[in-house]
C-alpha cells in the first residue's frame, strides 16, 4: 500500500485496453483551480514541471474529500497527449489491479517518500465509496503511472513520457 492506494496483482485481472485511448475520459467535474483550492481539505500542490498552470482541473468523488485531477495538454513531458496529476487524501480509497505478467511494479523513492512505478500493461483502478461498496473504473485505460504518498496525501502522475520524467515531475511539487 502507498497512501490511499493498494496495488493488487492478479493474472489477467486488468481489463483489456480500449482500441484507442479514450480522450477526455471522465476525471470528475470540471472546476477552476481556485475552486479546487477552496474545496480541498488539504493543500493542493502543483509541479514546476510542466511549467504553467494546468489546462483543466477536475474533482471526483470518491473519495469523500474528493480526488483532484490536474491536466496539462501537449506538455514536453507528456507521452500521449496529456499529463494527469491526481491528489487525494485517505486510507485505501483506491485499488489498482494489475496483471504481473504484463505490468511491472517498481519501488521508487520521491524525496524520501516510498512510491511505485507501474508500467508495461494496462491496469484498472477502483474506488471505495462512502457506502462501503467498491467499484472499478472501466471508462478509461490507465497506462504507466507513478504513485506515492506524502503527509497523508496520495499523488498519481499518469501520462509522463517515462519513469524518469515522472520522477522529475513528482520531485518538482511545490
Amino acid at each position: 500500500d502507498i497512501g490511499g492506494v493498494r496495488v493488487v496483482t492478479t493474472p489477467t485481472a486488468a481489463p483489456p485496453p480500449p482500441a484507442s485511448p479514450v480522450p477526455n475520459a471522465p476525471l470528475g467535474s470540471l472546476i477552476s483551480l481556485d475552486a479546487a483550492r477552496s474545496r480541498a481539505p488539504f493543500p493542493l500542490r502543483l509541479p514546476a514541471l510542466p511549467a504553467g498552470a494546468p489546462d483543466r482541473v477536475f474533482v471526483q468523488t470518491p473519495p469523500d474529500d474528493g480526488a483532484f485531477a490536474f491536466v496539462w495538454n501537449d506538455a514536453d513531458s507528456v507521452a500521449d497527449g496529456q499529463l494527469v496529476m491526481t491528489q487525494f487524501r485517505g486510507q485505501r480509497v483506491a485499488t489498482k489491479t494489475v496483471d504481473p505478467t504484463v505490468t511491472t511494479i517498481e519501488e521508487v523513492s520521491i524525496d524520501g517518500a516510498a512510491g511505485f512505478w507501474l508500467s508495461g500493461g494496462p491496469h484498472s483502478i477502483g474506488y471505495l465509496y462512502k457506502d462501503g461498496t467498491f467499484r472499478t473504473e472501466t471508462t478509461r485505460s490507465v497506462g504507466d503511472v507513478l504513485v506515492w504518498e506524502r503527509s497523508g496525501v496520495t499523488y498519481r502522475v499518469e501520462g509522463a513520457a517515462d519513469r524518469d520524467t515522472a520522477l522529475r515531475i513528482a520531485a518538482s511539487l511545490r
